[in-house]
């Protein structure tokens, strides 16, 4: 389109579950557009079917949030490698491995130790079934100082890992938010109590037995 060097928002999230479930969504191949972009600042993409973002070099985006209940490696390695200087909100829903995720700890290492997402204060891992474990990978991690929101939403954060972060607490402080919403908590008021900056509403409550994220299907 003759707009394409002007467009600074673009949103692919306009359906709601009724109408299409997130794991029959597929967005194709996005990777030769990105030079048709340069002016963009706002991308929004949502599909748990997925496809190809290929090299991203979008040099004047700042918010990205790939919303999936089913993020592949291809696409996980996407965003680790994307040239987005300017970047200050990053969100990455990963989903479950029962609709294709293949997030791990080791993969997403390029950003907890901030390589790629200098100016990041805003990250997001989202829907996330290693998210015990990513926890205590962030709370170690290079990025965590310079952050202003670190969101932990729809994962599968339970109440030995309200332990954790109660010994945490110091790391943690400086956060304007803590989304730790739509978990596996069940005690919230504790957590509050420590952690004023917490967001801990809409909990799914741990039984001990099934752990799932918030979003897959």
């Amino acid at each position: 389109s003759p707009r394409g060097p002007g467009i600074t928002r673009l949103c692919f999230d306009e359906y709601t579950s009724e109408e299409c479930e997130m794991s029959w969504t597929p967005f194709g191949d996005f990777s030769p557009y990105w030079s048709k972009l340069p002016s963009l600042e706002w991308l929004h993409v949502r599909s748990g079917a997925g496809g190809t973002l290929g090299a991203i070099e979008l040099p004047n985006l700042k918010t990205f949030i790939r919303e999936s209940g089913g993020l592949s490696e291809g696409e996980l390695q996407s965003i680790i490698n994307a040239k987005w200087p300017k970047l200050e909100r990053l969100d990455v829903w990963f989903g479950s491995d029962g609709y294709g995720a293949e997030g791990s700890v080791a993969l997403v290492q390029p950003l907890l130790d901030g390589v790629g997402i200098e100016h990041v204060t805003h990250l997001g891992f989202v829907n996330c079934e290693f998210s015990s474990e990513l926890l205590v990978a962030t709370l170690q991690s290079k990025v965590l100082p310079k952050l202003k929101v670190l969101d932990f939403s729809k994962g599968v954060l339970g109440d030995a890992d309200v332990e954790v972060l109660l010994k945490n607490v110091d790391r943690l402080k400086h956060l304007e938010r803590l989304d730790l919403s739509e978990n596996l908590i069940n005690d919230v008021d504790m957590l509050k109590a420590a952690m004023p900056n917490a967001i801990v509403h809409e909990q799914r409550g741990d039984d001990g037995e099934y752990r799932y994220c918030a979003v897959g299907e």
